[in-house]
């Protein structure tokens, strides 16, 4: 009877502690799911009260149009400190695609603000765009636009009036221009134009090819321009990377894998362990990535590979994917084993930017993330990210941006000591 009555207080005992156990639990669970609601009642409350307080009490409007989750999305993204990163809305990304597109709606020129007393605030054009409406219409570099549609640039602004170049593709707009002091009038219908990323001419046998970023259609340019200087028979090139920005990775790639003998091109060291570093290299007409994966364009001839001695222009500017190509080359002609052409950086040290950024779409969203997920380094391994590439003849103060444009062949100290470099090198 004792045995049966000890056996009973222990089972009641454990069912008490069963049930105390199980109440704990429920009330744990409740109070964590009334903390979280709590947590975000007051985050709510309080965003309502800072939004509250910028519309009654701040001197600066809030903006009514302004995507405030956006927003916030941005600050969590910079809070990575990754300078490169970017969050972007669907119509933000689309409109970035498009940047690195090649192409645009437009009438095909390259601008930039110019005043004077004489002129007032003009829209100057740098550069015309071959095959272009503005070129079907005649117009040329140097050209001031005063008026776009009636509208005076000088009052309606420059911004304004840039903005009312573009527009749809089939519409005309009308330009007042000056061009040696003449004023001229020409209506130009807009229409899809390819962005000139390579610009190409000869000097005294010598090849200068400028390349302006690394969209996905300046691979294609550039090896065509750098093929039609070559048929000419020029006897070395000069490849202008000064304002450079930078651009795709894999454009760059296919254009040193037209330039350079077959090998390795670029290594990338992957941020995340769940990503085998990779090797982009060439061999014979194709380019791959590691792994067996193509990288390359079947369009183009890259099995070519450079015989003649080269100049690379660099500024403080040339960032990203042309300091890989400014030191890819220098890499493989620094190589006994290479046995490639001489290869001469002139100007100032690089921008120092040997990372590359992803672009993923969050799958709770149509908003996408550009992040840094990996350093890339040149043949020689020794990466440049945050150092920059120094030249082998240092010269500061080259010509401004526009001056590229106007009077790329002009006579400038970086270029002319690039000339002289190449016509004392060559036989």
């Amino acid at each position: 009877m004792q045995a049966a009555k000890k056996r009973f207080l222990s089972f009641l005992c454990l069912a008490l502690t069963l049930v105390l156990l199980a109440s704990s639990l429920t009330f744990l669970i409740t109070y964590s799911v009334v903390s979280s609601q709590q947590k975000e009642a007051h985050e709510d409350r309080l965003r309502d009260e800072l939004i509250s307080l910028l519309r009654e009490q701040s001197l600066f409007d809030l903006d009514e149009n302004a995507n405030l989750d956006a927003l916030l999305y941005d600050a969590i993204v910079a809070a990575t400190g990754d300078p490169y990163a970017e969050f972007f809305t669907e119509e933000e990304y689309l409109a970035y695609q498009a940047g690195l597109s090649g192409s645009f709606v437009g009438i095909g020129v390259v601008v930039n603000h110019y005043a004077s007393r004489e002129t007032g605030s003009c829209v100057e054009v740098l550069s015309v765009y071959r095959d272009s409406p503005a070129e079907e219409a005649g117009m040329k570099p140097g050209d001031l636009i005063t008026h776009v549609d009636g509208a005076s640039v000088s009052q309606a602004g420059y911004a304004a009036s840039t903005e009312a170049l573009a527009g749809q593709s089939g519409t005309a707009v009308t330009l007042q221009y000056l061009r040696g002091g003449a004023s001229h009038t020409v209506t130009v219908t807009r229409d899809t134009c390819e962005k000139q990323t390579v610009y190409a001419y000869s000097r005294e046998g010598i090849g200068y090819v400028r390349i302006t970023s690394f969209d996905r259609t300046t691979a294609k340019q550039f090896i065509s321009a750098v093929t039609r200087l070559e048929q000419s028979c020029v006897t070395s090139f000069v490849f202008d990377l000064r304002y450079n920005g930078g651009g795709l990775l894999y454009v760059v790639c296919q254009m040193l894998a037209f330039l350079l003998p077959d090998g390795v091109i670029t290594t990338l060291d992957y941020a995340s362990d769940a990503r085998a570093d990779a090797t982009v290299y060439s061999e014979g007409d194709t380019l791959y990535m590691q792994g067996g994966e193509t990288y390359d364009d079947p369009a183009l001839n890259i099995s070519h590979s450079l015989s003649v001695p080269v100049a690379i222009l660099t500024n403080g500017s040339t960032a990203s994917a042309s300091e890989l190509f400014t030191a890819a080359l220098r890499d493989y002609s620094r190589d006994p084993a290479k046995a490639f052409v001489p290869v001469t950086v002139v100007g100032e040290t690089t921008y120092g930017k040997g990372c590359v950024q992803e672009t993923r779409r969050l799958t709770e969203d149509t908003c996408y993330v550009k992040l840094t997920v990996a350093l890339y380094n040149p043949p020689s391994g020794v990466n440049f990210h945050g150092k920059g590439i120094i030249p082998d003849v240092l010269i500061t103060g080259g010509a401004p941006s526009r001056d590229l444009y106007l009077s790329p062949m002009g006579d400038e100290p970086v270029l002319r000591a690039a000339l002289g470099l190449l016509t004392s090198d060559t036989p």
